[in-house]
């Protein structure tokens, strides 16, 4: 689940920054660097000097269709947005998420979930922000009963990621970059129109350590599927592999609709994200006796993981030091 996709790999992170708690699957950066296609190590806006012509002049037409009008502008390095969400949980319900979501890199996250329910991650832990609480706040440690808290904070981090990468690509670590198909498998459903419109986008496959699925890890590169209008040049439909070779049972399925500007940026207004389903494996008569069973059928489910809605953004805000850390409320005399 993504809140658990907008929106992230954390671009280049400042070392002076304090490490937030790994996430789930979060290994140890390898010794040695990743690479290009071209054999050189990968850096951000870098595009191999093996990519086809065709596929180097589509990825810059994206590139100058998010800049704006601004062609200076320092990298998404923290955001405020104003949302309104709906977030499913692993039991079959949902969150509703309204209020103010920030992030600041490397991995610091704060999220209204509810009218007085506040989740925060920062460099002093995860927390629970409440005003019936003792303190004002509580630290979340892990265990079941904070299970829920703290996956909506491994899904809030992996958003901001991806929402820094798809509103920032200049800053993308590009292994890879060709022209790509229409993706063979998009979600399905009586009111999803995402077939016919994955056939009107033009298409660009990109590998990269900057984008993120909730339980991948920051050292491996991702296969994304960027599907962009041939007109505006900005992405509408994505896909995110953990798997060079394309579907897998952790790909996300992304639609961004409503670009605006913002400052120096074009962001997009509302992000949905779709998951696929377990896999199925064949209906029993299928398989011949003796013969070997074929993989096991992948799909998107019809309904989304999570859908949100981006009412106002500010990008790159100045924030304090206090940001991300918990304060105790005042005591009443």
């Amino acid at each position: 689940m993504l809140l658990a996709p907008l929106l992230l790999a954390v671009l280049q992170d400042p070392p002076a920054r304090p490490v937030p708690p790994k996430l789930a699957g979060d290994v140890a950066q390898p010794a040695a660097p990743l690479l290009a296609s071209d054999g050189q190590p990968l850096a951000p806006g870098r595009i191999p000097t093996d990519t086809a012509p065709e596929a180097r002049a589509a990825w810059e037409q994206v590139l100058k269709a998010t800049i704006g009008p601004h062609a200076a502008r320092a990298p998404i390095t923290a955001f405020d947005l104003t949302i309104d969400a709906r977030v499913s949980t692993p039991e079959g319900g949902t969150n509703q998420v309204a209020g103010r979501y920030k992030f600041q890199v490397p991995g610091s996250v704060l999220c209204t979930i509810e009218r007085n329910k506040t989740l925060l991650r920062g460099p002093e832990g995860d927390f629970l922000i409440a005003e019936d609480l003792p303190r004002g706040f509580e630290r979340l440690e892990r265990s079941r009963e904070n299970e829920q808290d703290l996956k909506l904070l491994d899904d809030l981090l992996t958003i901001s990621r991806n929402f820094i990468a798809l509103s920032d690509p200049r800053q993308i670590r590009l292994a890879s970059l060709k022209r790509a198909a229409r993706p063979a498998i998009v979600p399905t459903g009586r009111k999803l129109d995402f077939e016919a419109r994955a056939g009107q986008l033009a298409w660009l496959e990109v590998q990269s350590p900057d984008f993120r699925l909730t339980s991948g890890s920051a050292a491996q590169l991702y296969r994304i599927e960027l599907g962009y209008d041939a007109q505006s040049f900005l992405p509408q439909l994505v896909l995110i592999h953990e798997t060079p070779s394309g579907l897998g049972p952790k790909s996300v399925f992304i639609e961004l609709k409503t670009w605006t500007a913002r400052g120096a940026f074009q962001v997009p207004g509302s992000v949905r994200l779709f998951e696929l389903d377990p896999p199925s494996a064949p209906a029993a008569g299928e398989v011949a006796p003796g013969a070997t069973p074929p993989a096991p059928r992948l799909r998107f489910r019809s309904e989304a993981a999570s859908d949100i809605f981006i009412s106002d953004a500010l990008i790159n805000p100045p924030f304090t030091d206090q940001a991300f850390r918990p304060a105790a409320k005042a005591k009443s005399d």
